[in-house]
């Protein structure tokens, strides 16, 4: 499993809204 399959299941489970929220908090 890659990287970018890996952030898709998860983004489908927590939804996009939630998926983003964290993004930005690693990147923050």
């Amino acid at each position: 499993m890659t990287i970018q399959q890996w952030l898709f299941s998860f983004k489908g489970r927590i939804g996009r809204r939630d998926f983003w929220i964290w993004i930005g908090l690693w990147f923050a």
